[in-house]
């Protein structure tokens, strides 16, 4: 077996070469061209065909998406690498993260044809890590968008707890399609795996990643573990937890998805949450919204009241029995400044366009939070003493 230790240190890690960082920008910019060329390669067969039809708009549409896609991935890697994040170290149950990570991207692993482990059923060993938890939700996101390019059918997902020294490790295994069963590791070495090492560095976890014909096995190696039970090493009392700072991005990796008729409005929302970290997807429409929703439910919800009405509660309905864990935020044109989902017997937030600049975010990160502590208090109620 082949045997490819990533972060800390990873190849672009503070001391890097400038060989690696010609590398990357190389690829960044592949990574822009080659989708951009096909879009206009789109655009130009719909002028010259003279008919507009849904299946050339879906492909012009997935090659912007992937030059977008390149574009943010890039950015991020650019932040992580200046080393100016800070994080905190927080108590988070690793099982419970995971089993949400799964339940949050079924519907996507369905579309890319793989079989991902039942959330509620998959045998996953209850740990306890400090860490900082938005930078993991931000690790383990960007861990699935590589396993869904890379993967072929099942991924098996396993959490080791060995007593000494004391260590967490969240252990990843699957085939890869027989195209790349006989190739080096380079196709393994997208931006986004880039990307995971970038922030698995920042955390401290160590990233061991093995191929073995078409058998890659991946570990990430927890350091700082919260376990009653095990030796605690890197956990030192008199160690100062650093502060956040706006470099922090503090929802980093989520998603947001911003629905509104007006172009404006969902350009002043996207500009009034940017600096938090957030995905932003955009839709012109409740129906638009569920075409986005099919292929990736996002972490939150932001839409124009205008759009209020039958169609807009039935998406949120059924968004609800997909995952209890969405946020919902309501623009009004009226009203108080802001107001939290859990002041009106409606559960939903509402911030007035006036206050998006100064609320907007402030609320965003509390529903956030608030629908990620429901899910760990869910959590704990299921399982046995």
């Amino acid at each position: 077996m082949t045997q490819h230790p990533a972060a800390p240190g990873g190849p672009l890690a503070g001391g890097a070469q400038p060989d690696q960082w010609f590398e990357l920008v190389g690829a960044v910019g592949i990574g822009i061209a080659e989708p951009l060329t096909d879009a206009l390669e789109h655009i130009q067969s719909l002028v010259t065909g003279g008919r507009v039809d849904k299946a050339r708009l879906l492909k012009l549409r997935d090659a912007l998406d992937e030059a977008r896609r390149v574009g943010i991935t890039a950015q991020q890697l650019s932040r992580f690498a200046t080393r100016r994040v800070r994080v905190s170290h927080e108590r988070v149950q690793l099982d419970t993260m995971l089993r949400d990570m799964l339940r949050y991207r079924a519907r996507e692993a369905i579309a890319h044809g793989l079989a991902l482990p039942d959330p509620d059923g998959a045998p996953l060993r209850p740990a306890e890590v400090l860490v900082d938890a938005t930078l993991l939700h931000s690790l383990l996101g960007s861990l699935f968008d590589w396993l869904f390019r890379h993967a072929a059918e099942a991924l098996q997902f396993a959490i080791d707890i060995r007593r000494w020294p004391g260590q967490v490790s969240l252990h990843c295994r699957f085939d890869v399609p027989d195209w790349l069963s006989d190739t080096a590791a380079t196709p393994f070495d997208s931006l986004t795996w880039r990307l995971i090492e970038q922030i698995a560095a920042t955390l401290d976890l160590a990233v061991r990643r093995g191929i073995d014909g078409r058998t890659v096995t991946l570990a990430m190696e927890f350091p700082r573990n919260a376990q009653p039970d095990l030796p605690v090493f890197g956990n030192r009392d008199d160690e100062p937890l650093p502060v956040a700072d706006p470099d922090s991005m503090p929802l980093a990796g989520s998603a947001v998805l911003i629905v509104a008729t007006r172009r404006a409005l969902r350009l002043q929302v996207s500009h009034a949450i940017a600096h938090l970290g957030v995905l932003s997807d955009f839709a012109s429409s409740v129906d638009e919204a569920r075409d986005v929703c099919r292929s990736r439910l996002p972490d939150a919800l932001i839409v124009e009241q205008a759009l209020d009405g039958f169609r807009l509660a039935q998406l949120r309905s059924e968004l609800r029995e997909e995952s209890a864990q969405l946020a919902y935020i309501t623009i009004t044109e009226e009203g108080k400044p802001f107001e939290m989902s859990d002041d009106n017997p409606q559960r939903l937030a509402r911030v007035r366009r006036s206050a998006l600049e100064t609320a907007l975010p402030s609320v965003l990160m509390f529903e956030l939070s608030q629908r990620s502590a429901d899910s760990l208090a869910n959590a704990s109620r299921r399982t046995p003493a």
